[in-house]
């Protein structure tokens, strides 16, 4: 699960399926922005994106199988 989105501040990762995962932050360019490793075990994943500008993201999520997930993530500063 990955919330809230809109987000303006923290965005939250959490029951992602697998043990681990990589997280990646990427503007609709293709720029990284943000990186971190994930595990389920140790909870929610929050990832702090109020230095961000507003604006949508590609938000990727891949575990150790390599499987992959992308997900928009739409940023709006208040």
């Amino acid at each position: 699960t990955v919330y809230p989105n809109p987000v303006s501040s923290q965005l939250q990762i959490r029951g992602w399926k697998g043990a681990s995962a990589e997280i990646d932050l990427f503007t609709m360019d293709g720029r990284q922005v943000l990186t971190r490793s994930y595990s389920a075990t140790s909870g929610p994943l929050t990832l702090p994106v109020n230095t961000l500008s507003n604006g949508m993201y590609v938000l990727r999520i891949r575990d150790r199988k390599g499987t992959r997930s992308d997900r928009k993530i739409i940023l709006v500063q208040r």
